[in-house]
C-alpha cells in the first residue's frame, strides 16, 4: 500500500511539473469518479506537445478525431476505458515491440503492449473506466516507460 500511495503522489507531482496544466483541470479529473475521453485526450494532446495546454476538452478530442484516433460519434462526456487510453497512448507514444501493434495499430493489441510493458497491471481490465488517480498514474507510466513521438 505504501508503493501504491507513493506512486500517486509522484504521479500527482511529476505530471503538472511536466505539462504545466491548470490546477483547475488537474483537480476536476483528480475529483472526478471516472475519467471522461474530454479529459483523457486533453491530457494525452498535451503530452504530445503538439497542441496547447489552454485547449478545450472538446478541442482536444477534435484533435484525436481529426487523427482517426477516436471514433466521430464520441463526446467529450463519454467515458474513457482503459481499452482507450491505450488508443490514445499508441498515438502519442512511441510504443514497439509487438509485430501485431506494427501492423494493425488498434486498441487491442496496444493493450496488450502496454500491459506487457508494465504500464497496465496483469488484474486490469479494458473496459475499465479508471478514476483520476488511476488515470495519473497509466499517463506518467507512458511517460517514464516510452519516448513521445516526433511533432507531426
Amino acid at each position: 500500500m505504501k508503493k501504491v500511495s507513493a506512486f500517486i503522489l509522484a504521479a500527482l507531482l511529476f505530471v503538472p511539473a511536466v505539462f504545466g496544466q491548470s490546477a483547475d483541470k488537474m483537480t476536476d479529473v483528480l475529483k472526478s469518479g471516472e475519467v471522461t475521453l474530454g479529459q483523457a485526450c486533453y491530457f494525452f494532446a498535451t503530452a504530445s506537445e503538439n497542441v496547447k495546454d489552454n485547449i478545450s476538452y472538446e478541442k482536444a478530442l477534435e484533435y484525436f478525431k481529426e487523427r482517426s484516433v477516436i471514433d466521430s460519434s464520441c463526446s467529450e462526456n463519454d467515458k474513457a476505458s482503459l481499452g482507450s487510453l491505450a488508443l490514445l497512448a499508441n498515438d502519442v507514444f512511441n510504443i514497439q515491440g509487438s509485430l501485431c501493434l506494427s501492423l494493425f495499430k488498434t486498441g487491442r493489441y496496444a493493450y496488450r503492449q502496454m500491459k506487457a510493458d508494465g504500464v497496465f497491471s496483469r488484474y486490469d481490465d479494458p473496459a475499465l473506466i479508471p478514476n483520476g488517480h488511476k488515470f495519473f498514474s497509466v499517463l506518467t507510466r507512458c511517460l517514464d516507460k516510452y519516448e513521445l513521438r516526433s511533432a507531426e
